[in-house]
């Protein structure tokens, strides 16, 4: 029982953390490889690559894998974000073996079938216009563009269609090459199986992996997009859309050295949600929903305040926020509010702890893009942020003159 963590002799990093008592397993294979890594020309190319891996190995038909993920999992997927792709199932504990084999297959020996190419093509056009019918989806967006001001992680994850067109077979083992590889690679277990079982069973599969460190380096933000104030217009829209975006520190340290300043950020964003929700919602009734949200990474941090109200209202509601973020700098709760909202975030923690698949993607995470808000230590590194922690945060961070703003509204 507990966390192992070891390195095979091909620098495949293996994280288990063993809980005999679970029924079921999470196992979560993750790559060091997302959007920021793209080419430009090449935009959406990792996310695509994520689809391929299901569409066909030296081994397995695009069938066989449908069948057998049906046959062994719970639950199965994957994501692509700005820094890595994951692969994830979820299992029962008797089921292990035939889960690691069937991974192991799918990221060392893809074929990237010709005619699956072109079919899954169709799908990932699909899946980038329904981005684009979808409001939110297109004020976050361009949010990010103008915050993240010609940096890659201001291109969509998924590419553009003109982009997505241009990929073919050689880009696509090009880039499967260059970044699936042991040494750019983790993978973690979470649930039902010894470690020593665990560790066994993945070098069986995985001791063949081959392939080096990439480059992997990333260009950091430019701070200079802020202040901006951007209107949308949408002719089918009925609500008024309102988001706020604010630059704050970046991750910067390993998940092993965590410590108060970095979590900070997080208790603000809760605080600042809690707020908001209170006088946005509760004492003006302007918007239906309001909420403060954090993304933190190693290339960039931003936070960001959402708002659906009237369309009629969206002024209003952009003045309550701001009105609010000023006064959040009086800080006028107790230190047993802060308290309380910190015991919150702890409890929300430890709940994800009871789910395997959760664990094992938080695991595969942390050891790729070290978020904090996934790292061990994050208890007690909460538990050390004071009042005045706090206090300077907002001081240097949360300024409405600093942030960037989207409203999207109907023609």
């Amino acid at each position: 029982m507990g966390t192992k963590a070891i390195k095979l002799k091909n620098g495949l990093q293996v994280i288990i953390d063993s809980k005999p008592y679970f029924e079921s397993i999470g196992v979560a294979f993750g790559v060091r490889f997302g959007s920021v890594y793209e080419k430009p020309e090449q935009a959406g190319v990792a996310h695509f690559i994520e689809h391929m891996l299901f569409k066909g190995t030296k081994n397995r038909s695009w069938i066989d894998i449908e069948k057998e993920l049906r046959k062994i999992t719970v639950s199965h997927n994957a994501e692509t974000d700005f820094e890595s792709t994951v692969f994830h199932l979820k299992i029962d504990k008797n089921n292990f073996e035939n889960a690691i084999e069937f991974l192991s297959d799918l990221v060392k020996n893809p074929a990237f079938p010709e005619e699956q190419i072109e079919r899954e093509r169709g799908p990932i056009i699909n899946e980038n216009l329904i981005s684009k019918d979808t409001p939110w989806s297109v004020a976050g967006e361009e949010l990010l563009k103008v915050m993240l001001k010609n940096h890659p992680a201001g291109r969509p994850i998924i590419g553009f269609e003109k982009t997505i067109r241009r990929i073919d077979r050689k880009i696509l083992i090009e880039n499967y090459k260059k970044f699936y590889t042991p040494q750019n690679s983790v993978l973690t277990v979470y649930g039902g199986v010894k470690s020593s079982d665990g560790i066994k069973c993945i070098r069986k599969y995985f001791n063949e992996f081959e392939g080096k460190m990439p480059d992997t380096k990333i260009k950091p933000v430019d701070d200079t997009a802020v202040g901006r104030s951007i209107k949308l217009y949408r002719p089918e829209l009925k609500e008024g859309i309102f988001l706020m975006g604010l630059k704050t520190p970046p991750v910067s340290r390993t998940y092993e050295s965590l410590n108060k300043d970095e979590v900070t950020p997080l208790v603000a964003c809760k605080l600042l949600s809690n707020r908001l929700y209170d006088f946005v919602r509760g004492k003006l009734g302007l918007a239906y929903e309001v909420n403060a949200s954090i993304y933190q990474y190693k290339m960039f941090s931003l936070m960001f305040v959402n708002a659906g109200a009237m369309p009629n209202e969206i002024d209003k509601v952009k003045a309550a926020i701001f009105e609010e973020i000023r006064m959040m700098h009086a800080l006028s709760e107790r230190e047993a509010d802060i308290e309380s909202v910190k015991q919150s975030m702890i409890a929300d923690f430890k709940l994800m702890q009871e789910d395997s698949i959760s664990s094992a993607i938080r695991a595969a995470h942390v050891y790729l893009v070290r978020r904090i808000h996934d790292a061990s230590g994050y208890e007690n590194a909460l538990k050390a942020v004071k009042f005045n922690d706090l206090k300077r945060f907002l001081k240097k961070y949360l300024d409405v003159k600093r942030c960037t703003t989207i409203e999207m509204l109907p023609k």
